[in-house]
């Protein structure tokens, strides 16, 4: 169809006017998820643009990764050490997920406003929590409100994506190992916003617009969001089918991933629970425990089980043999050492409960309990709580072999507490690293 002069001078004036709007909406946009020029002038007031030195001197540093962020309590704002172009970087790709929320209309999903000043990266300071054990509190108390954040996030998701979206998923499905290790980090934040659920990104590193993503991405993505919200596992699961992935295989997979981490849950949070209630310490907790005379004596039978197995040569035959000719009169006289040895890791467990922070009732919540009713024991550790060296040096075993014996420190701490939980005087324990035991009281 021919255009004349006076139509296509027209549709130029309409194509510049749609420019200048569309220029101006975007100029808006970016100022109203700019910080305020002031906060960055607090900010340059303190320290000079580029000196990572007087930060850390003048700020708190709360780093959780291997990113240096840092606050301090009259800042409305968290400062990220990036150097000047990574921190530039940073902010574009916050600025891009902001955009695109705001273009898709979407009323669950925040980005922290942000800022770049000099080599850092100013961003406001968000109430939030990188352990997963909170996050899961919130989303299980909350779940049915969060339905209509996961569908935005999934809508969100389908023109971008987040690599790394949370830590590895860690232990058996009988064991809820993911929720202790540590640091439990998702780069998600939720929260209850006047009685609807929120999602606040609080870092982007690894997010990118991507309109077409490899099917290894779409499968990590469904699983990544499964860890987080297993309960809209079905939701996730239409997602994943919807970029192209099939529906049985992903089901699968994800059934799989939500049954780990729901036995999880239950197990370390709601089984705990469970374990307190009779003793009265769900708001509140005691200062230290003891172990009850059926725990130690439990722990007594599965310590000598154990060291019969060393003297049988199971662990390795340095040290077999360790208990001498007649092993029954050796473990008769080494018993009350090995009562005195208990005693002392009790007491030195007590200790280092009652040196944890005490908590106020009105503000604990599941995960606060769980966390100020863990000790954390390493192999270390152990000759500070109770040196088995001081029980054995009297014990009618020659000395060469008893040195070998002290090899097995650790394995006869686990003995211990195998015991002791069987009785319920400790809830759980369990052995997340190498030489590293967690107890539940």
């Amino acid at each position: 169809m021919h255009i004349t002069h006076i139509q296509a001078a027209k549709q130029l004036e309409q194509h510049n006017a749609a420019k200048v709007i569309q220029t101006a909406w975007r100029q808006k946009l970016e100022k109203d998820f700019s910080l305020e020029w002031s906060v960055c002038k607090q900010f340059r007031d303190c320290i000079s643009a580029s000196s990572s030195e007087m930060l850390a001197s003048k700020f708190q540093d709360i780093s959780s990764s291997s990113e240096k962020i840092y606050t301090r309590q009259d800042a409305n704002f968290i400062v990220r050490d990036l150097g000047a172009k990574k921190a530039l970087t940073r902010y574009k790709k916050m600025y891009q997920a902001y955009r695109l929320i705001k273009q898709l209309g979407l009323s669950s999903l925040f980005v922290p406003n942000a800022r770049v000043c000099g080599n850092f990266l100013l961003e406001a300071k968000i109430e939030f929590s990188a352990s997963l054990r909170s996050q899961y509190e919130t989303y299980f108390n909350h779940q049915e409100l969060f339905t209509k954040a996961i569908r935005e996030l999934l809508q969100f998701l389908s023109r971008s994506e987040i690599k790394n979206m949370t830590t590895e998923m860690y232990g058996e499905a009988n064991y809820p190992e993911f929720f202790e290790v540590e640091p439990n980090y998702t780069v998600t934040n939720l929260s209850i916003r006047a009685h609807s659920a929120a999602i606040t990104f609080f870092d982007l590193e690894h997010w990118a617009l991507a309109s077409k993503k490899g099917m290894m991405s779409i499968l990590q993505s469904c699983i990544d969001l499964t860890t987080v919200f297993p309960k809209h596992n079905q939701m996730i699961t239409e997602f994943g089918v919807r970029q192209g992935m099939h529906q049985e295989a992903l089901e699968a997979v994800l059934g799989q991933k939500k049954s780990l981490l729901l036995n999880g849950w239950d197990r370390l949070f709601q089984g705990h629970s469970a374990h307190l209630t009779p003793k009265k310490i769900l708001r509140e907790r005691e200062i230290g425990f003891t172990f009850s005379l059926q725990g130690i004596e439990k722990g007594l039978v599965e310590i000598e089980v154990e060291l019969q197995k060393i003297h049988l040569g199971e662990y390795g035959k340095f040290a077999q043999g360790c208990l001498g000719e007649n092993v029954l009169r050796t473990l008769a006289v080494l018993e009350p050492s090995l009562r005195d040895w208990i005693k002392t890791i009790e007491e030195g467990l007590s200790k280092m409960l009652s040196e944890k922070n005490i908590l106020n009732p009105s503000q604990i919540s599941a995960a606060a309990i769980l966390e100020s009713r863990t000790c954390t024991i390493v192999f270390e550790e152990l000759t500070e709580i109770g040196p088995m060296w001081d029980y054995l040096d009297a014990a009618p075993i020659e000395d060469e072999p008893k040195e070998q014996l002290l090899k097995f420190q650790f394995l006869l701490l686990k003995a211990l507490f195998k015991g002791i939980s069987s009785q319920k005087d400790i809830y759980y324990f369990s052995n997340p690293a190498r030489n590293t035991l967690r107890i539940y009281f």
